[in-house]
């Protein structure tokens, strides 16, 4: 059903994941003419929507566990209070959740594979679940940077960049 509308606005008035449907703009009177044209689609689709749920003219809005801001996108607040919070891995199965949950949000952790890694080897077969210094230590840093809420912004070609 969203394929369809999809169909009958424009490529860029809305994103969605399932029926979550997000509508970005540079202006107010873009964002009224992308409104415009998903409504109407919607009603032409007799889509009916929760209106306890919708949120509209907003800076910032939370979207699958993202903050979006016009700073940029970071993690959001209670995905990374549960991070925070998460206390120190006593099994397998808590190591493997604690990496689904920080993996998550792996783009905004800069090599997060190299500092998971000695969490992954827990989760190799046969492996004995032995917590050692270097667990401790990469469970510290990927719940610091995660905690700290790190943003991402779009690339600016008129920024200076270092390579």
């Amino acid at each position: 059903l969203i394929a369809k509308i999809k169909e009958r606005v424009k490529s860029d008035d809305m994103m969605n994941y399932m029926d979550d449907i997000l509508i970005g703009s540079q202006t107010v009177n873009e964002m009224y003419e992308k409104l415009h044209r998903v409504l109407s689609a919607l009603r032409d689709a007799n889509v009916t929507l929760n209106i306890q749920k919708c949120e509209f003219l907003k800076n910032s809005i939370q979207f699958l566990g993202h903050e979006l801001t016009p700073d940029g996108i970071a993690p959001g607040l209670v995905k990374t209070l549960s991070i925070r919070d998460y206390k120190t891995p006593t099994s397998v199965v808590e190591v493997r959740q604690f990496l689904g949950l920080s993996g998550y949000f792996r783009k905004f952790v800069p090599a997060y594979a190299l500092i998971a890694a000695p969490l992954n080897r827990l989760l190799h077969k046969n492996e004995p679940f032995i917590w050692a210094e270097d667990q401790e230590s990469a469970f510290n840093k990927l719940k610091t940077i995660l905690a700290s809420r790190p943003v991402m912004t779009a690339f600016r070609v008129d920024a200076q960049h270092q390579v």
